[in-house]
């Protein structure tokens, strides 16, 4: 019988400045209802901008696509645990009004 040795795959490092899924989750919730955008890169390579808005319990996710996912915080720590998200600003939108009173 041979043993045979594991490959080792090395992902790429996060960009500079990258925040994880936990991260940007904490962030959205802390300001629920407010839109933002962020730059989204798995293993490297980025996959587009995406539209996170958290309200409640619920994280709403656009993909570059337009697809539309809602997801509870266990759903989008699950989706995008291993992404990487770069330039998260606010768009502006608010979709409701708890940003401008907490």
């Amino acid at each position: 019988m041979t043993v045979r040795s594991a490959r080792k795959y090395k992902l790429p490092a996060p960009p500079p400045g990258a925040l994880g899924a936990a991260q940007v989750l904490a962030l959205l919730q802390r300001q629920g209802g407010r839109e933002f955008l962020a730059t989204v890169y798995f293993g490297g390579e980025m996959k587009g901008v995406y539209r996170l808005t958290a309200r409640g319990e619920n994280v709403r996710a656009q993909g570059p696509s337009g697809t539309v996912s809602e997801l509870d915080a266990a759903g989008f720590s699950d989706l995008f645990g291993r992404y990487h998200f770069v330039d998260l600003q606010p768009s502006g939108v608010l979709t409701d009004l708890g940003p401008l009173f907490g």
